[in-house]
Formats: C-alpha cells, sequence, structure tokens
C-alpha cells in the first residue's frame, strides 16, 4: 500500500513522513482490532460448541426423568391396584369371619 505523499505539489518530507506514521499506526491499530476479533471469535466458537453438547446432555436428561416418570407412573398403578387387591381380600376375611362367627368381641 503507498502511504506516502510524496511528489504532490506543497507537501514536506517532514509532511510526508507524518503521513507515514499516521498510516503505520492506524495499520497497526488495524491489526489489534483484527487480532482481538479472531480471539474473540475462536472463543465464541468453542461456546457455541460447548453449549451444542449441554443441549444434548440436557435432552438425555429429558428423556431419562420422562422415562422415570413413565416408570413412576406405572409402579403407582400397581400400588392402587395391590391395595385394590388388599382390600378384596380383607372384606372376604371379614365375611368369612362373620359366617363362622369368629369376630373379636
Amino acid at each position: 500500500m503507498i502511504h506516502g505523499a510524496k511528489g504532490q505539489i506543497g507537501i514536506t518530507d517532514d509532511q510526508d513522513q507524518e503521513h507515514n506514521r499516521e498510516w503505520a499506526m492506524t495499520d497497526t491499530i488495524e491489526g489489534l482490532v483484527l487480532e482481538n476479533l479472531r480471539a474473540i471469535r475462536g472463543t465464541q466458537d468453542k461456546h457455541t460448541e460447548r453449549f451444542a453438547r449441554i443441549e444434548s446432555r440436557m435432552g438425555n436428561l429429558e428423556l431419562t426423568v420422562a422415562g422415570m416418570r413413565r416408570d413412576l407412573a406405572h409402579m403407582y398403578g400397581e400400588i392402587v391396584e395391590q391395595h385394590t387387591h388388599t382390600d378384596q381380600l380383607v372384606a372376604r376375611i371379614e365375611r368369612i369371619e362373620r359366617r363362622l362367627e369368629l369376630q373379636d368381641g
């Protein structure tokens, strides 16, 4: 890139050197900004990958919890069924005791 203004009418060597220093400083600042932006992009890419892994793990946890809820609902149904069966057996035993007059009291 040609930064100098040499050859233009009325431009001194001092002005030309000052102009070149300004361009050099601008290039340095641009380089630093680009370097920082690349670092930010790299960090963002890492965060994106990590977020994707976390989302995947969260999905697996949700599936596990859904399975556990299904299992608990099934177990609750079995418990209710057992209580119903137990209540029926108690009622039968009480009827048998009344017929045989085996009740206490």
